[in-house]
């Protein structure tokens, strides 16, 4: 009988063990020398044995002879343990400290066995893997296909980075690709796209590869290609289109994760089949039972990027978030929430639901979760006040780790020899590593834009706004692009809101022909007009271009506007002020002839300017102390952000527009058309004080809009309130009210709670109140211009007071009669009164010139006709019902401490 061959001494081996292990398996297993325990464990593995019992004595029996073991033992225990998902976090840690006494000894093929078993059962130990990537490092030149991409996918899936190590690889596998099996191949290109390690040569190599063995690859491994060239945004086109091919030959063998992998790289690279969309929209509504949560918001993004409209589907995907909503994570419910946004598909439990799970994890909520979920409920047009209250108050603290997070490159990170050898961990859920992109950054203003959420008097929303715009200020001019720029400025100018050191950084990027010459037409639109709504554009330009950099004129301070275009034509300013004497002949002669007239005529029409409320605390334009005139001789150039609304700190005696109240001069004149002697004023005045005087709004002409009031394209309603709602330039109001009048669906809450609080979902968008107030260039509003008009043609004598007379075509107003009687050769000519201490244009051709102040002239007037007004009340009552054309005003109810006395007339706040 010969000598026993290898299979009998096999035989012999097993049927040995079989017998230790039949008898007693504890005793059996505790008495085993480390050969005898790595065949035995190794036989249990290959014979699918998974006796809980067993493999917990070969693990005891292992951790109290790991220093006996040779390196191969030590491989197989532990690789054996990984297959079987069992793991024992001490024998680990025991294997670990021992390999550095034994490192030399180990071979690559039980360096590779070991570092996939720490990878199978995902047990980080740093010293282990930074000691054996030097290893594998020096070992790699004999290591096969199979081994290097073990190793390579262990260290990517603990994402460990070790840059010696990698280079090191990519040459290896540039040379053992040939060798490589399908699956190999799936598994390195899935290892270097987790470390977003992406290298050209390599990975056209892999291609070439891939493509010659396509027919091998299961459906997983095309999955796991397709889904890494995606995650690195390599674009290989034929690549693309032969995995394409394959995908649609396997398309019925695919595992729902792998259905949703291969979706969402399509439609990342922007090189969708739609063949393959089209059937999977018919084929996963089939099988949506089968899709965990990660699945299901895969395909939703998937078919959201590629912009593929099926409703049956999104219901599916639906159905199925209904079903395993225990199971939602914050990240998870972003993710859906703005993919069935940008479908444009409402799922109501998904939009009910969401803001709860954001307010109860709110303390791992990321910038980019936030960004995505505002921005879905801004594209849907959903106001939630509690989810935008509770993301806003959380970005100051997550802007802070922001800042905390050190720059990549910086002076303070040299390279050294010992880096080559350091491990630095990618941790791609940690915000404390991870700085955030700039897109999320500043799309989270952008959302508040498009909710219309003003940092204006809520300091919850401006810490949130300021602590962006901070950080965003600070980063790398590298890190902004033309897509980030248009969409920053957009939102401040929809916002009415600036921060200087923000906008300073954005016109540094402009001032960069590179930058300018990167923006497609559609964001170097939206940058002019931003530009041009914020007054740094000329609005006659058609095309962006690199201005002067100005940024170090920006500090980094918040202010906040209604802000006025540039506009060079301001008329003149400064003229001196003549203010005749009230006790001459002269003054009391005009005075008599102007009695005279007002008690003969028909048709009275009163003209006002800034003139007549500068008695109010309201400074004037164009007088010696006027805002023109300051703007033009103070030594701090305003003509690129001067405010619509003076400050407090511009005169001693200045107030804002809110707490203004009427003047003797308004008074009188609306005591003169409640008489019925007036008939109608036409103001250039945007302080609203004609209004506040009880002046009926359908005999008031404000030609150039007013602040304290709003109006909705919707319904064409305009609405009055006490405060001034800010804003310039007929857009959107800073607070976002929405129409009361438009809100039909629940009447109750419509007319009885401030505007802000009714908001609900499907409301329309151009239901938004906009300001009233017109910019340079604008067109006068409808009706008042018409109204304004016709009342100056039939005028038989019209007053103006306090009007330079210098901006056309409101300065020709009161002069209609005159030319029209002057044409039709009528004997009565339309009288023209002007009552300014500046002299005007048009001094020569009125019938009475008065260089007084107005309200001495009224005194006087009234005195000689017998009127007196004193206790006459601001704001009618009735005024709220007025019944003119495209013109009504509601009443909201809230405090009743008004100042105008009246109980019945309350103010809308922007909460």
């Amino acid at each position: 009988m010969g000598p026993p061959t290898k299979m009998m001494q096999r035989a012999r081996v097993a049927t040995l063990l079989d017998g230790f292990a039949a008898s007693s398996p504890g005793d059996s297993i505790s008495k085993m020398a480390p050969w005898t325990l790595t065949r035995y464990a190794l036989r249990n593995l290959r014979e699918s044995r998974k006796d809980a019992k067993v493999w917990k004595a070969i693990a005891e029996r292992a951790k109290q002879i790991v220093p006996m073991m040779q390196p191969s033992d030590m491989s197989v225990i532990c690789f054996s343990l990984a297959r079987l998902r069992l793991r024992d976090r001490e024998l680990l840690s025991r294997v670990a400290q021992e390999y550095p006494t034994q490192m030399g000894r180990f071979s690559p093929a039980d360096l590779a066995y070991l570092l996939s078993s720490y990878a199978r059962l995902e047990m980080r130990h740093d010293l282990l893997f930074n000691i054996a990537a030097r290893e594998a490092a020096r070992l790699m030149h004999r290591c096969n296909s199979r081994q290097v991409s073990d190793i390579m996918f262990a260290f990517a899936s603990l994402q460990y980075v070790h840059p010696r190590l990698f280079n090191v690889i990519r040459r290896r596998v540039v040379e053992v690709a040939p060798n490589m099996e399908g699956w190999h191949l799936a598994l390195t290109c899935s290892a270097f796209a987790k470390l977003q390690l992406a290298d050209t040569k390599l990975f056209a190599v892999l291609a070439g590869e891939i493509c010659k063995r396509i027919s091998d690859l299961p459906p997983k491994s095309l999955a796991l290609v397709a889904n890494s060239y995606a995650r690195l945004n390599v674009h290989n086109r034929f690549l693309l289109e032969v995995l394409m091919d394959e995908s649609f030959r396997h398309r019925g063998k695919f595992s729902p994760q792998g259905v949703a992998l291969m979706l969402n790289s399509y439609a990342k690279l922007k090189h969708p089949n739609p063949l393959l969309f089209d059937y999977f929209a018919k084929e996963i509504p089939k099988h949506i039972k089968k899709y965990t949560l990660q699945s299901v918001m895969l395909v939703a993004s998937s078919y959201a990027r590629a912009g593929h409209k099926s409703p049956a589907l999104f219901a599916a995907l639906g159905d199925q978030v209904s079903r395993e909503a225990e199971n939602m994570t914050p990240r998870i419910a972003a993710s859906l929430v703005h993919s069935f946004s940008v479908a444009d598909v409402r799922n109501g439990p998904l939009l009910y639901h969401t803001p709860e799970l954001i307010e109860k994890n709110i303390t791992t909520v990321t910038l980019a979760e936030i960004f995505m979920v505002l921005r879905a409920y801004a594209k849907l047009n959903i106001n939630n006040l509690e989810l935008i209250d509770t993301t806003l108050a959380r970005i100051p603290h997550l802007i802070a780790i922001q800042d905390s997070i050190p720059r990549e490159g910086g002076m303070d990170e040299t390279p050294s020899a010992l880096d080559d050898y350091s491990v630095s961990v990618a941790d791609e859920v940690d915000p404390t590593r991870d700085r955030c992109e700039m897109l999320p950054l500043l799309g989270i203003i952008h959302a508040m834009s498009m909710l219309h959420v003003s940092p204006k008097g809520n300091d919850v929303y401006k810490a949130a706004v300021d602590s962006i715009c901070e950080h965003a200020s600070s980063r790398d001019d590298e890190e902004f692009t033309p897509v980030e720029v248009a969409s920053a400025l957009e939102a401040m100018s929809n916002l009415h809101y600036r921060h200087n050191g923000l906008l300073g950084k954005l016109r540094h990027l402009l001032s960069r022909e590179s930058f300018v010459a990167a923006a497609n037409d559609e964001d170097a639109q939206k940058i002019m007009e931003s530009l041009r709504a914020m007054g740094w554009q000329d609005r006659d330009a058609t095309t962006l271009s690199a201005g002067d950099d100005h940024s170090e004129d920006h500090e980094h301070v918040v202010t906040e506007f209604p802000m006025l275009s540039p506009y060079p034509n301001k008329g003149l300013c400064g003229d001196p002020e003549y203010e005749e004497d009230s006790e001459s002949d002269d003054y009391s002669e005009k005075l008599r002839q102007l009695s005279g007239w007002v008690k003969e005529a028909k048709h009275l029409v009163f003209f006002t300017g800034a003139g007549i409320s500068t008695a109010c605390g309201i400074p004037d334009f164009r007088g010696p102390n006027g805002i023109w005139t300051r703007e033009k001789t103070s030594s701090e150039s305003r003509t690129r952000d001067t405010p619509l609304t003076p400050s407090i700190t511009e005169g001693t005696d200045a107030v804002s527009f809110s707490e203004a109240i009427p003047s003797y001069s308004h008074l009188a004149i609306a005591e003169l058309i409640s008489r019925g002697k007036a008939k109608a004023v036409v103001t250039q005045n945007v302080d609203g004080l004609h209004w506040k005087s009880g002046i009926p709004r359908s005999l008031l002409s404000e030609i150039h809009g007013c602040l304290l009031a709003s109006y909705c394209d919707s319904c064409q309603t305009e609405f009055r309130h006490l405060d001034d709602v800010g804003g310039c330039g007929q857009r959107p109001l800073p607070g976002g009210l929405l129409c009361p009048k438009c809100e039909r669906s629940n009447t109750k809450t419509a007319l009885h709670r401030p505007v802000r609080m009714v908001r609900r979902e499907g409301h329309r968008r151009d239901c938004v109140l906009h300001d009233c107030v017109l910019d340079w260039n604008e067109e006068l509003p409808e009706p008042d211009r018409s109204r304004a008009i016709r009342h100056c043609k039939l005028a038989d004598l019209c007053i103006v007071i306090g009007s330079s007379l210098r901006i056309e075509p409101a300065s020709s107003f009161p002069f209609y009669a005159q030319w029209i009687n002057k044409r039709m050769e009528k004997l009565e000519r339309g009288r023209v009164v002007i009552i300014n201490l500046q002299k005007t244009e048009y001094d020569e051709r009125c019938d009475l010139r008065f260089f007084t102040r107005s309200d001495r002239v009224f005194r006087d007037l009234f005195e000689q006709l017998g009127i007196t007004i004193e206790g006459r009340p601001l704001i009618k009552p009735d005024l709220l019902t007025d019944p003119a054309l495209y013109e009504s005003y509601h009443r909201v109810r809230g405090s009743s401490n008004t100042r105008s006395g009246d109980p019945t007339v309350k103010r809308i706040r922007n909460i």
